[in-house]
């Protein structure tokens, strides 16, 4: 080729020519390199897009498979939530029923368990769940725990005629105290035996110092509970 292409070019002309044609040779190997690394970057991509997708559709599958677990933990949570209400109901049912048959006395100590009793059985024939405190030293007066809308209650049952003295409103309000400012107190009195529940002095040392604890007879304790009615 160079002798029928370039025989006329001189020596010098010749080789410059050919130092040409080697320097596109080259240029075009280096531009086929060049493509051919740019495909290999070309597949990894894909490669690396693909196996983004994947993992893309494995997250998407470990979330939904973990939404749908705590899905499944919500509902067996309210089912255990409901499953002991319903416990505590048939305990309560039950222990109605040992009360029943247990032999009745007239003490004083046996009066105040019957009206704590009688109001624990009031408060669950209005869906409020409650249950009787044994007596112990150190309760303070606690008599019966309930609960309603899952707020606490705290009660003093008194069965008595006398109205109620400073010492017990004191005694009250520091076990209640305890158990900190979202508990309703309530001490709850025999309409039967009282009018005036507090005396002089209990009057004005609960009016001063403890109004949030309500101080209602048996025919109102329900409402106080649910917020019906103003009490004080």
């Amino acid at each position: 080729m160079l002798d029928s292409d370039f025989s006329c070019l001189s020596s010098d002309n010749n080789n410059l020519v050919l130092e040409l044609i080697n320097k596109v040779q080259s240029l075009n190997k280096n531009l086929e390199d060049k493509e051919r690394e740019n495909q290999l970057l070309k597949n990894e991509v894909m490669i690396f897009q693909e196996k983004y997708q994947q993992l893309e559709i494995e997250s998407q599958n470990e979330i939904r498979k973990l939404q749908e677990k705590n899905q499944q933990l919500e509902i067996d949570n309210q089912r255990l939530y409901y499953e002991r209400d319903e416990i505590q109901i048939e305990i309560r049912q039950l222990e109605d029923e040992i009360e029943e048959i247990k032999p009745k006395s007239t003490t004083n100590y046996r009066r105040g368990h019957d009206f704590e009793w009688k109001i624990s059985k009031l408060l669950s024939k209005d869906g409020i769940l409650s249950n009787v405190i044994p007596c112990r030293r150190g309760d303070k007066g606690i008599d019966i725990i309930a609960t309603f809308n899952r707020r606490i209650i705290l009660i003093q049952c008194k069965n008595q005629a006398n109205p109620i003295g400073i010492d017990i409103i004191m005694k009250f309000q520091s076990a209640v105290h305890r158990f900190g400012d979202s508990v309703l107190s309530i001490i709850v009195y025999n309409s039967e035996k009282l009018n005036n529940p507090l005396t002089q002095d209990a009057k004005e040392f609960h009016q001063g110092s403890c109004p949030e604890i309500k101080v209602v007879n048996d025919q109102e304790i329900v409402d106080c509970i649910k917020g019906q009615g103003d009490f004080r």
